[in-house]
């Protein structure tokens, strides 16, 4: 998702609860319409998306959960109900294509797969390009794992998990091959949502469906791939993701939907964790954007979330 869209969507999601909760339901065409009108709006400027980032939990999360700020090392966020840890922690993502930061639908997306499950989560507000290109949110994501590791944090039972939504999850898959690699324990399993895994745009499948997708432009999405690559190779696993070796990798859940751009590199993926014989459970939501589950006032987002916790569940 690009800067600018990230908060055209967020405005345009603004729009679709606000029908929502004055008429009790709302078909998904609606709210297609409304997105999609959104497309052609003028584009806001940087400064104006970064201003709409919601770096701190916002009230509606903060009046239903312990929210409690921490810094490990070069990493810091925020835990939603740390109390819980010992029954599982979700370490979340955010999408925002690499350059802007958590959105409040984000933040209520993960507050409530936290109270779902009964587990904590951990929000990570990690730097972002252009002022800081790869590999450091990869770093601070890193570090932060290291530091809970170090801590005994991970070593629950219950076990800790990688939810990452658009960028965020391919930052997720980034951060699996980097703990891989090192031979260090990997998470029990992964959540990756409508994840954005080639920076590069390379797939050939894009321009049957780029009309389509009312999120994203490929034109903007491959200058915010530039932007977070800096001077590196834009095909590094690390930064595209889809070219990498899963070998090793946990049980993953991927969602992604019909009309957006990222579906071909979701399938893609797909076909490579079946041919590694890794466990995977894959949906494709016909007729919805990117990034539909975070919409959780959508019908089919509130079942990808029941998908999601019946993934971490083992049900």
């Amino acid at each position: 998702m690009t800067p600018a869209k990230a908060s055209l969507f967020t405005l345009a999601l603004g729009l679709i609860i606000l029908l929502i909760s004055s008429c009790g339901a709302i078909k998904t065409r609606i709210a297609r319409h409304i997105l999609l009108n959104q497309r052609d709006t003028p584009l806001p400027s940087r400064e104006q998306v970064m201003k709409d980032n919601v770096l701190d939990p916002p009230k509606s999360v903060r009046n239903n959960n312990t929210c409690e700020k921490f810094q490990y090392g070069i990493a810091q966020g925020y835990w939603i109900n740390k109390s819980r840890s010992a029954k599982g922690i979700l370490i979340y993502l955010h999408g925002g294509s690499y350059t802007i930061g958590i959105k409040e639908i984000q933040w209520k997306y993960i507050a409530r797969m936290a109270d779902k499950l009964q587990m904590s989560a951990m929000v990570i507000n990690y730097s972002l390009a252009p002022e800081h290109p790869y590999p450091t949110a990869l770093n601070e994501v890193l570090a932060l794992i290291a530091a809970l590791r170090s801590e005994g944090m991970l070593s629950t039972t219950a076990g800790w998990y990688l939810i990452g939504d658009s960028a965020g999850g391919g930052l997720a898959l980034a951060t699996a091959f980097s703990l891989r690699d090192k031979k260090e324990p990997l998470p029990n399993k992964m959540i990756l949502i409508s994840p954005w895994l080639d920076i590069t745009l390379s797939n050939p499948g894009i321009e049957l469906v780029k009309a389509q997708d009312v999120m994203n432009r490929p034109d903007q999405a491959i200058a915010n791939g530039k932007s977070y690559a800096g001077t590196h190779d834009r095909t590094d696993p690390h930064l595209s993701p889809i070219f990498g070796n899963i070998t090793g990798l946990p049980p993953v859940l991927i969602q992604t939907a019909t009309e957006e751009m990222g579906i071909w590199d979701s399938r893609k993926l797909a076909q490579m964790y079946l041919d590694a014989h890794i466990p995977i459970t894959y949906h494709e939501e016909p007729g919805v954007f990117h990034d539909y589950p975070i919409a959780t006032t959508l019908p089919q987002a509130k079942e990808a979330q029941r998908q999601e916790v019946r993934f971490i569940q083992g049900l």
